[in-house]
């Protein structure tokens, strides 16, 4: 075989691989595919980060109203009970109706704990606690009788006032746990809220009890 027809059987060949070069490159199929693979991520965290902050938002708020509903509650009575077995009773029954409003979600993570204090006579921001509680089903650590307490601010009360404070806690768990934690870096698990809510009671202090609110003292634990 001479040069030329041997230039011509490699042109021949290189045309083949050239005209296939050609279709792979001009190919689109399965690119689609590709760019899917590549969003799929995305639109999972905005689809189920979407749901979650909702659902949030919507627990958050219930909880806030749960929280605000047990200090009015509280606000409005004048006696809780004439003992303090009675008093607890009373205030497990308040505790009770913000379940229901916990409710459709879930409500044995509800936290609250429930104050009254005193101010000075000579000193509205120098206030202590009259009593307390919270519930066994519903714990949460709060100041006890006697300690200081200190107000959400200043200049909520006056010198010998009352006032009746809820500290409330709720721990959220989103539905998609394990793929939200996969997809979103959160600590979902310790995502707590918080609130404190402080109201005037109706009829210028609430006893509890057979406690007087001007008593010196504490009321009896039982």
């Amino acid at each position: 075989m001479n040069d030329n027809q041997s230039d011509k059987a490699s042109i021949a060949n290189v045309r083949p691989m050239r005209r296939l070069l050609n279709r792979f490159r001009a190919s689109v199929a399965g690119s689609a595919l590709i760019e899917f693979a590549f969003l799929a991520p995305l639109m999972l965290i905005i689809t189920f980060g979407t749901f979650e902050v909702g659902r949030s938002i919507v627990v958050h708020k219930r909880f806030q109203r749960a929280a605000a509903m047990v200090g009015d509650l509280v606000a409005r009575e004048q006696q809780l009970g004439t003992t303090t077995t009675e008093a607890k009773a009373a205030l497990d029954g308040i505790v009770t109706a913000a379940e229901r409003v916990m409710a459709p979600y879930d409500a044995t993570q509800f936290r609250v704990g429930i104050m009254s204090v005193r101010s000075a006579t000579n000193n509205a921001n120098n206030t202590t606690v009259t009593w307390s509680y919270s519930p066994a089903n519903h714990q949460l650590n709060v100041a006890q009788c006697p300690q200081t307490k200190a107000l959400p601010s200043t200049g909520m009360i006056e010198t010998n006032s009352h006032a009746i404070i809820v500290e409330a806690e709720y721990q959220y768990t989103p539905i998609f746990t394990d793929l939200i934690t996969w997809l979103v870096p959160f600590n979902w698990e310790n995502r707590v809220f918080r609130d404190t809510v402080t109201n005037a009671p109706r009829n210028g202090c609430v006893q509890y009890g057979s406690h007087a609110c001007n008593q010196t003292g504490c009321p009896p634990s039982s």
